[in-house]
């Protein structure tokens, strides 16, 4: 095969992702040349609530040793001390950044200080923020600064593969949406910013391309992924309609949640009523609604009615007019809600640089693991969105300054080049691309979802093997076009599916504990011979388990 079949695209730095931790990667990289893949629209534009830190305008008593402990408490100990005391000490210096790039923070009326809201596990109100859409606000002013800094940003073009060549990485493969044309990336170090995966769940607040690709590219290149098991619930999801459910539609900061019966019924969970951490909340909704309590749609009931009537208007304008072309007026009606897969705590790990074991390979954002421990703190992901792409440019540009040049893998990429379009000539004709995702997603929301047993467990490994094993040898693809082909994304998308999916339920059934966001029903105390780190990796063709010690430099376990 021939260098005719595909575009080589020389880089110093290819950003895989173009939220938040990607464009702070690229805008950090330093003097050198950088590219962005952008696949599709990422989590961070959906972000309403605020970014966690502690400066200048926070309230008096409040300090970064105390956000510190918030994060490593809400995370149950589970945290990297170490990289959770560098976003700590780093987030303030970022969103004043970001307020150069042209983002607008809400502040007092005189202008001096910021406006603050809190949020679930949070000792003190500390998240600057704006209106509901603070993470359509960070995007905006990182855009504008990407374009400054003119940065080369390749817009629908999906990264298929990590290309690595003695060891290290040295760029990867895609193809562009628009045109199906097979690209190849020759770069210095590779930044993933991917995102997480909640559609490989059926329910979810994450946009579609969200699909553990990140974390499915890391693990096949031979990078460890950490505490994979550990899959955040958000409260406050649509119940209904069908077409809409588990968008997000609310934060738990300025609600009452009631049952049925209507009764407020947190009180029977937690003192902290709904600022409870998000993993207790989404149990106690759980739960009410498996005893019978829940809604005539599934859900249970979240009412606002109690804020004042400019409440929504000045604070959530967009929530407010997405309720009211449902039929829903904030002011005098209630939500029904449920649970929805919001966030992944686990990911690829990494160490103070965000670079990963692989050289050359650097990580950022919510693709990453060890920050957020076993559960995140609302409004502490933006926070770590910020300082962990910072990081992760930074020092992936200071690698590529050092590599003088790399060689691609030909071997590899026409490998890689035939798996690709051979889907599209496949004439076994037999099972939708589409009929498999919802296979996935079934099997993962209904046995490896809110609460968990050995049972369910073992029985969803085994359904994902046969789907590895019998049904992604049928796909079948109605046409051969490779103009923004629907049906060819979602086949190569399966394959990160399936890998992210086998990775979350192999890693939750070897917790045998009860932990943050994982709920064994079966083991439902904390363990503390489980303190450690689940490590996932791929050897010898499949997916491997093994531990590693957890960081307790600053807080040790109570």
């Amino acid at each position: 095969m021939t260098h005719e079949n595909w575009n080589t695209i020389e880089t110093d730095v290819l950003v895989v992702g173009g939220g938040a931790a990607g464009l702070m990667s690229a805008i950090s990289a330093g003097n050198c040349t950088v590219a962005i893949a952008v696949k599709g629209i990422g989590a961070t534009c959906m972000a309403p609530g605020g970014i966690a830190a502690v400066g200048r305008w926070c309230k008096e008593g409040d300090s970064k040793s105390l956000h510190l402990k918030d994060f490593v408490q809400g995370g149950a100990y589970l945290n990297e001390q170490k990289l959770v005391r560098i976003v700590v000490d780093e987030v303030g210096d970022r969103i004043i950044e970001l307020e150069k790039f042209g983002a607008f923070w809400e502040r007092t009326d005189d202008g001096k200080r910021y406006l603050l809201r809190n949020g679930g596990g949070h000792t003190y109100w500390r998240s600057v923020y704006c209106e509901d859409h603070t993470g359509r606000e960070a995007l905006r002013a990182l855009e504008s600064e990407a374009k400054r800094c003119a940065i080369h940003i390749y817009n629908n073009v999906m990264v298929t593969k990590l290309l690595t060549e003695n060891g290290s990485v040295v760029g990867a493969t895609a193809i562009d949406l628009n045109f199906g044309s097979f690209l190849v990336f020759k770069a210095k170090s590779v930044v993933l910013a991917t995102g997480g995966a909640g559609h490989i769940y059926q329910y979810t607040s994450q946009p579609e391309g969200c699909i553990g690709d990140g974390f499915s590219m890391a693990l096949r290149v031979g990078a460890e992924l950490v505490d994979m098991e550990f899959v955040q619930f958000f409260p406050i999801g649509l119940a209904y309609p069908e077409e809409l459910k588990g968008t997000l539609c609310g934060t738990p900061y300025y609600i009452h949640l009631f049952n049925a019966k209507k009764e407020r019924f947190m009180a029977k969970y937690d003192s902290r009523m709904e600022l409870a951490t998000r993993d207790v909340l989404s149990r106690a909704m759980f739960k009410e609604i498996q005893e019978g309590r829940g809604t005539l749609h599934g859900g249970l009931y979240c009412d606002a009615t109690y804020n004042p009537p400019d409440f929504f208007e000045e604070q959530w304008p967009s929530l407010y007019d997405r309720a009211k072309k449902l039929g829903i007026d904030l002011k005098k009606d209630m939500i029904e809600v449920i649970p929805t897969v919001h966030y992944f705590m686990g990911g690829v790990k990494v160490n103070e640089r965000w670079e990963t074991s692989i050289p050359g390979l650097f990580a950022a954002g919510e693709v990453t693991g060890g920050v957020h421990g076993a559960n995140r703190l609302g409004q502490n992901s933006l926070a770590d969105t910020l300082v962990s792409g910072s990081r992760a440019g930074r020092y992936a540009g200071k690698h590529a300054a050092k590599v003088k040049g790399v060689a691609l893998p030909e071997d590899e990429v026409s490998k890689e080049y035939a798996r690709i379009y051979s889907f599209l000539t496949s004439e076994k004709n037999e099972i939708r691309p589409s009929e498999i995702k919802k296979k996935i997603q079934s099997i993962m929301w209904n046995k490896v979802g809110i609460i968990r047993d050995e049972k369910k467990l073992q029985e969803a490994l085994k359904e994902l093997r046969d789907i590895r094993k019998n049904d992604i040898l049928g796909i079948a693809i109605t046409s051969n076009s490779i103009r923004f082909n629907k049906e060819w994304i979602d086949a190569i998308g399966l394959f990160f599916m399936l890998d992210t999916a086998e990775l979350v339920t192999k890693s939750a059934l070897f917790r045998k504990e009860t932990r943050g966001a994982h709920y064994r029903e079966d083991y439902p105390g904390i363990n503390n011979d489980f303190l450690k780190h689940t490590v996932g990796t791929f050897q010898c063709g499949e997916i491997r388990l093994g531990v590693c010690p957890v960081d307790l430099s600053e807080i040790r376990n109570e």
